[in-house]
Order: C-alpha cells, then structure tokens, then sequence
C-alpha cells in the first residue's frame, strides 16, 4: 500500500535544503578560487566589531558564502524535524536528511577552524567530503519527496558511476594542491601539469581519473537526453561538461596566478570555473538519482 503523499511543507523545505547546500558548496569553490578565504578574518562578522565586509568584492565573496551557509544549518534542520515527523516520508528518506544535517554541520564547523586557525590538509579532506555529502543527501531526499520505487535494475549506473569517480577527483585535489593551486577548489584540471602541485606521478593519475569521469558524465548526458522526463538535465550535463573542459583547457595555456585571481577579469574566470564544476557535479546527482528511483504514481 502507497504512503501518502508528502505535505506541501515538507517538499518545499527539502528543496529549500537541497537548493541552499548546493548554494554553500558552490559559494566555498568560488572564495577558494578567487582567493577569498581570508579577507574575512573575524568570524561570524567580518572583522573583529563589524559584521559586513568593506573595500574590494574578495570580502564579499567570503561573507556571501558565509551568509548562505548560516542561513544552511536551519533549513536542514528543519528539514531533518519535518521528514522525521511526517509518516508519508519513507525511513530512507528521512536518513538521507539526517545525513545531510550531520555533513552540514561538520562542513560549518570546518569553515569556522579554517577561519580562525586553519586546519591541516587531512581535515579539509573530511570538511570537502562532509559538504559534498550533505549536497548529494539533500538533493536525494529533495527528489524522493514523494513514494519512489527502484527503476530498472543498473538504471543509474553511468551516472553514479561519474558521480563517484568525480567524487574521488575532487577529494584528491586537496592532498595534491600546491599553495594557491586552483587544484584544491574543486576545479576540473587544466590538461596540464601544475608546478605547484609537486610530483608528476599523483597529477598524471589525476588527469586520469578526469578522464574517466568526462567519460561517464558524456554517457550519462547522451543516455538523459533518449529520456524525456531527463532531457533538460543530459543537455545540462553535455553543455557543462563542454564548458568546463573547454575552460580547463584555456586556463591550462594561458595560466591564471594566484595574483591574477584576486581581482579583475581573472577573480571573474576562476569564479565561474569553480562554479561550473559544482553545478556540473550537483547535475550528475540529480540525473543518477532520478535514473534510479521513479515515482510510482
């Protein structure tokens, strides 16, 4: 027998989740590849006594996405309350909202250390992982709103499949990022090896398990388009996918210093590069979750 179908409030409030966690990990790519973790050297204002930012767009970049993470913490929560309390949410569901509550709160905690004392490179593997969770639970549980039943057996496959390896890629980049490497902010690779980034051997796996994802991510879009109900999400993917690469490339030959990323047209470059990475991963989970279950009704 069908549960019921979700109240109005609970959908709204697990999108809301699902739309301000991707709004958070994007704005974290976008102040690590412009530079702008620490023009914002006070927490939760921006300098000791004053809570806005002044001067030049790099502190407003740090606040934005430090606004929109606060304002993260009690979405999730609420979306946390209301999927426990509703019995029309399947227990799955209401797991995937928790998790995404914990990853939540890890990542807060992580930036407020970066912030004030930094944090060794182990710890912001855990602070990128623990986003990234909460980004991909949300937007399973934003989705499986209603009753979902498993679709065919391997359905999702490809796209899960890029998921992971691109998961794997982003993870990696902090460990092998030099100092100001646009590697770290999870970025695409710029088909090239980075003198920053130190040894040859790590990068060139690296570009390796790049490969492999835009691999995955172009039969993942190629297989949404034959579907109508995911036509709209494969000519997102293929296009970001497009965009992305086409952007590593010329990053790649013309180079982007850690200088030249601070302000002008290379802070405009290096902020729409790292968001376009997040939004073509935010993609791929939506297509690997909507391949895999289907509404019943």
């Amino acid at each position: 027998m069908a549960l019921p179908a979700p109240s109005l409030a609970v959908r709204v409030v697990f999108r809301l989740a699902a739309l301000f966690t991707f709004l958070s990990v994007l704005m974290g790519a976008v102040v690590c590849a412009t530079e702008s973790g620490f023009d914002c050297p006070s927490w939760p204002g921006c300098y000791p006594g004053r809570i806005t930012p002044i001067g030049d767009i790099n502190p407003w970049i740090e606040f934005t996405h430090r606004t929109v993470a606060i304002l993260t913490g009690p979405i999730l929560v609420v979306a946390a309350i209301l999927g426990q309390r509703s019995p029309a949410v399947p227990g799955w569901v209401k797991r995937a909202q928790w998790l995404a509550l914990a990853g939540g709160a890890a990542a807060a905690v992580f930036g407020m250390l970066i912030v004030l004392r930094g944090i060794p490179t182990w710890l912001g593997v855990v602070d990128l992982a623990a986003a990234l969770t909460a980004m991909i639970a949300t937007g399973i549980a934003a989705v499986a709103v209603t009753v979902l039943a498993p679709a065919r057996r391997r359905a999702g496959l490809p796209a899960w499949g890029a998921v992971g390896v691109l998961l794997a890629y982003h993870l990696s980049g902090i460990v092998l990022a030099g100092p100001a490497s646009l590697t770290r902010c999870l970025s695409w690779p710029v088909w090239t090896l980075v003198e920053l980034d130190g040894a040859a051997a790590p990068q060139v796996l690296r570009l390796g398990l790049a490969g492999v994802a835009a691999l995955l991510l172009a039969l993942t879009g190629v297989r949404a388009l034959r579907q109508p109900s995911l036509r709209g999400w494969g000519m997102a993917a293929l296009a970001l996918l497009t965009a992305v690469l086409a952007a590593g490339f010329l990053i790649g030959e013309s180079g982007l210093p850690a200088e030249d990323r601070y302000e002008g047209a290379g802070l405009a470059v290096a902020a729409v590069y790292a968001g376009l990475s997040v939004t073509l991963l935010r993609v791929a989970v939506e297509i690997a979750i909507r391949e895999t279950w289907r509404p019943v009704r």
